[in-house]
């Protein structure tokens, strides 16, 4: 990744949190691609389970989730924990009524294994 792109991405995040009246608490940098063990984002995720923070703001969801099923697996867990999720470049806001039913939808469209597993 280009150096130059980060700092554009981090300035992007904080002007859009400062624009919905948020306080940044953390901000995480992996520039690692394709990591399997993202201990970077576990850290994010620790702090969710931990109520330290509201919202996850992502540049795009592919910083988030490196597959669909780890994508809808973590936004689950953050939408059980209450906290929101919002990307940025895909103008994708998990915290409004909009983005609710959207992420109601992405449930629904799991595979009914998936579900099951998660009720057993």
């Amino acid at each position: 990744m280009d150096q130059q792109t980060l700092p554009m991405q981090s300035r992007a995040m904080r002007e859009y949190a400062a624009r919905r009246g948020w306080t940044v608490a953390m901000q995480v940098k992996e520039v690692g691609s394709g990591a399997t063990q993202r201990q970077i984002r576990e850290k994010l995720l620790d702090a969710a389970r931990r109520r330290e923070i509201d919202v996850v703001l992502v540049w795009r969801l592919d910083r988030w989730g490196r597959s669909v099923a780890d994508l809808l697996a973590t936004l689950q867990e953050l939408e059980h924990l209450g906290v929101g999720f919002v990307s940025l470049t895909e103008a994708l806001d998990l915290t409004t009524p909009a983005g609710a039913q959207w992420q109601g939808f992405w449930q629904c469209s799991q595979p009914s294994s998936a579900r099951s597993s998660e009720n057993a």
